[in-house]
């Protein structure tokens, strides 16, 4: 019993701190709708006009297009949905369910306006208004003096819960006017901040008051709205006064000073988000451009113990903290406000670049915010872009140069970088500077390799776009890099990748070879002239080099490390290449070569040789997985299954190794023990038959050319490749991971020839095209089935209801007649 009693005051309790937080909730939007009412409501009532105030405020949904954003109406909405929106889901169901599904909304509204639930929810707010109303007026009687407006304002805020993106302001009374009337006073207000408040609070934050003084004018300054703030004339001299005491050697101070500037950028105004940002940036830009700035020690290392670090750390966190969200609300600011916080932000990190010996502000940005998610966030919309593309032109292109020679020094010596050992990695993890007891160094090899993290995630990032791209070529002090040097000398890191290189992070890695595959694959992936930069006889060439070597049994560190991840990327980027037009040319015929010339140093022929060696297990060395060779027989698909792609192909009888290696695959499944060339024995069973459906899929693309069909045929595949096709159809999935559609194509080729027609028929494919082409010129769909008789309309058959005849019956029947 007493654990009962115990529980039942605990619930009591919750249930009272709850009220208490809506209540004060409440209070609060109350203040600030009075507040941001204030010059119109004095106007009106020194006018003598209060029935035109209460004919606004009546209005004030249809006059005010700021009303949904203020916190007493998202609170009563919070309410309405929270108490009626479950008997508004229901009351719809029931009414569609039973009714026609026409014009129930009137009903519903008038059933909800009739609810005792409505009755209710009315009562509870108009008395919480109401008692907030009550501690307003209450609260304006008994305050006499700043200190105890500032007590009352204190204890009602620290009561209510502080949420990111949602900040509360909790307004201050003045004494400087004995009126009584709120709404006649001119210089000062019942819950506005009064120029000589202002005055006197900007002098308590001058450098020369002691630092309790300078504490409880900050303190102070947080229970002000921040419109309020930056609207008054004396903000600029604020401004400056917060920056000397974010620069203070206080800790405490510049602690407080921090966390006002995190709040006050919380508030949605576009102008207050770029004030709050650019003084920050301006102060964080002090600790960097001053001679004595911060420096690396003598052997190239860093250490967060130091005091100055740590606050710059701290400061540095917060920065990219607020990089993370303007993105989200700079569509909302006008474009010069986007222009100054870009302008700031990029000339920011181009501080102390050309230094080796001093600390750089995107070295901290590169150590706590490693793959630059906040570039990826400011890249992503176009009007940002634009604005970052051309601010970095203005900074003469400094940031780019550095991060293209950060990328190439690292290109260039990628093995030593690619064995970087795990504990060295773990260390690029942001440091938790608040504890002082505690060091951390990050060695000169772990901070160049934050660098280049840093710089190969944001410059990839550049590369996808094409106003990014305009910044290249880029001209370093011994070379010229353009877009395919910077790509192929990326490349020397991917095939030295290490399959045990350490990986760190939760929601990604930071491995080199990784960063670089991703960056090199969304470019492929990418659509426009993003592509066309690979499509060069230098990139490709490289691209492929690990399979000349495989071939070549070549003992080089090139051919034997290559792992099977990094071949599978390989053959990614290749199939996406040859899914377009140019892309098949360049890998049939080369770069400067034109269309049907015979050359035998185009990369399909060593693609070819790669894919028939390995289908045969002839490769020298490790046998490469199921998963690479059939990465690489789609590669040859792509190509095949065109005219031109087949008559080059055609030598190395790519149709009879597949056969082949499929009927090797369904005896693997019929009869263990397992085929050496089937899936290992420690592969499960449904890697068997992923690997058989692979197999018998690419005979199938043979069927793509009248020669393929051909070939197809003397195989002995074609009923199971028939079979398999009416079984994707069947189940509408498209063609493969390039292409979606294309099997009425093949249905047409396959049915040009008596052996096709046969495997059609026998499948039951024909059946289902004749079963599709009468339910669509029924007019009935599959996922609308008639319930009830109806009459059949006598209007001709919609041009909708043909295409099905035309795609299907007409070719598999017009073709095998002609």
């Amino acid at each position: 019993m007493a654990a009962l009693d115990v529980k039942g005051s605990l619930a009591r309790l919750g249930s009272r701190k709850v009220s208490d937080i809506e209540h004060n909730r409440l209070v609060l939007g109350l203040r600030q709708l009075l507040a941001s009412l204030e010059s119109a409501v004095r106007e009106s009532a020194n006018d003598g006009q209060l029935p035109i105030v209460e004919d606004m405020l009546a209005n004030l949904e249809a006059t005010d297009e700021h009303f949904h954003s203020y916190d007493l109406v998202r609170t009563v909405r919070t309410k309405i949905d929270e108490k009626l929106g479950p008997l508004i889901e229901s009351e719809l169901e029931r009414q569609v369910f039973e009714g026609d599904g026409h014009d129930v909304m009137p009903l519903i509204t008038e059933q909800l306006l009739a609810s005792p639930e409505y009755a209710e929810l009315g009562e509870n707010i108009l008395e919480a208004v109401k008692s907030a109303a009550d501690v307003l007026s209450q609260e304006y009687s008994g305050v006499s003096s700043p200190e105890s407006a500032i007590a009352s304002a204190t204890s009602l805020t620290d009561s209510q819960p502080r949420h990111r993106g949602h900040p509360s302001y909790t307004y201050m009374f003045d004494d400087d006017s004995s009126d009584t009337s709120t709404l006649n006073q001119t210089g000062t207000g019942f819950m506005f901040l009064s120029a000589n408040r202002f005055r006197s609070i900007s002098s308590s934050l001058s450098s020369t008051q002691p630092s309790e003084v300078r504490l409880d004018a900050l303190h102070t300054l947080g229970h002000y709205a921040p419109s309020d703030l930056l609207a008054s004339e004396f903000w600029p001299d604020l401004k400056k006064v917060l920056k000397e005491a974010l620069a203070d050697s206080d800790d405490l101070l510049s602690g407080q000073s921090l966390r006002l500037h995190s709040k006050l950028f919380n508030a949605s105004s576009g102008h207050i988000a770029k004030e709050i940002y650019t003084s920050l940036v301006d102060h964080l830009s002090g600790f960097f451009t001053e001679p004595s700035g911060l420096r690396l020690r003598s052997d190239g290392s860093l250490s967060t113990a130091d005091d100055s670090m740590a606050r710059v750390l701290t400061g540095m966190r917060l920065l990219n903290d607020l990089m993370h969200e303007i993105p989200n609300y700079w569509v909302r600011y006008a474009n010069r406000f986007t222009e100054e916080i870009v302008s700031s932000t990029i000339s920011f990190l181009s501080l102390a670049l050309d230094d080796p010996h001093r600390v750089s502000p995107f070295l901290l940005l590169a150590l706590i915010d490693p793959i630059a998610l906040w570039f990826k966030k400011w890249m992503h919309p176009n009007y940002g872009r634009a604005d970052i593309v051309e601010c970095l032109k203005k900074e003469k292109n400094r940031l780019v140069v550095f991060g293209v020679r950060i990328c190439m020094d690292f290109f260039l010596q990628s093995r030593q970088a690619s064995s970087m050992k795990e504990e060295e990695t773990d260390r690029m993890k942001t440091p938790e500077v608040d504890d002082p007891s505690a060091e951390y160094v990050y060695s000169s090899e772990d901070l160049n390799y934050a660098y280049f993290i840093s710089s190969i995630s944001w410059i990839g990032r550049l590369l996808i776009y094409a106003n990014g791209r305009e910044l290249f070529p880029v001209q370093l002090p011994d070379c010229r890099v353009t877009i395919t040097d910077f790509l192929v000398a990326s490349l020397k890191t991917v095939f030295t990748y290490n399959p045990g290189a350490s990986r760190i992070g939760v929601g990604g890695s930071y491995d080199a070879a990784v960063l670089v595959r991703q960056m090199l694959k969304r470019m492929a992936y990418s659509r426009g002239e993003c592509k066309e930069h690979f499509l060069t006889d230098e990139f490709i060439e490289a691209l492929i080099s690990p399979l000349h070597h495989r071939l070549s049994a070549s003992d080089s560190v090139m051919g034997r490390d290559v792992c099977d991840e990094t071949l599978v990327w390989i053959g990614d980027i290749m199939a996406v290449l040859a899914s377009s037009q140019s892309g098949r040319k360049q890998l049939l015929y080369g770069e400067k070569n034109p269309r049907w010339t015979k050359t035998k140093f185009a990369p399909v022929h060593t693609l070819s040789q790669f894919a028939q060696r390995a289908l045969d297990g002839s490769l020298s060395g490790t046998m490469p997985s199921e998963q690479v060779v059939s990465s690489f027989v789609f590669v040859c698909r792509q190509l095949y299954n065109t005219c031109e792609g087949l008559v080059i192909l055609y030598p190395y009888e790519l149709h009879m190794h597949v056969a082949v290696a499929w009927r090797e695959a369904v005896s693997a499944v019929n009869s263990p023990p397992l085929s050496p060339l089937s899936p290992g024995s420690g592969s499960s069973s449904t890697d068997i038959f992923k690997w058989e459906d692979t197999l018998v899929d690419n005979l199938l693309n043979f069927a793509g050319t009248p020669k393929g069909l051909l070939l197809l045929q003397q195989t002995g595949t074609l009923n199971h490749c028939v079979e398999y096709m009416y079984q994707r159809y069947t189940k509408k999935l498209q063609v493969s991971k390039c292409e979606k559609f294309g099997y009425g194509f093949m249905v047409t080729m396959v049915a040009s020839t008596a052996p096709g027609m046969v495997a059609l028929y026998e499948t039951g494919f024909l059946c289902l095209l004749v079963h599709d082409l009468w339910m669509v010129t029924e007019g009935s769909d599959f996922d609308d089935r008639l319930i009830s008789a109806r009459h059949d309309p006598m209007d001709p058959i919609h041009r909708a209801g043909h295409k099905v005849s035309q795609t299907f019956i007409l070719r598999t029947s017009l073709t095998f007649l002609h």
